[in-house]
């Protein structure tokens, strides 16, 4: 698990003082299928916004990145499946 300052919390992240927990093992579940207890339109919302900042981030300073290259590709295959259980594409 890894610190990711500045990302909104949504219930299924960690939450600590210092920001959000990016747990990559149960972004990997989200992947697999649906939450209990996240719904898939909130995940879809706090995983595109996490990936679009990361990817500018990269593409732009590569400063305050957040996520590692296997933590940004855990998160954009989950996005991707989540996207197709909503009938949307990424």
């Amino acid at each position: 698990m890894r610190r990711c300052p500045g990302i909104p919390f949504l219930k299924g992240f960690s939450q600590t003082p210092n920001g959000t927990i990016f747990d990559s093992a149960r972004v990997e579940q989200l992947r697999k299928g649906p939450l209990g207890d996240l719904a898939d339109v909130d995940a879809a919302s706090v995983l595109t916004r996490l990936t679009w900042d990361e990817l500018l981030e990269y593409g732009t300073e590569r400063k305050n990145l957040r996520l590692d290259i296997d933590e940004i590709a855990v998160a954009l295959r989950a996005l991707r499946a989540v996207l197709g259980r909503l009938c949307s594409q990424l």
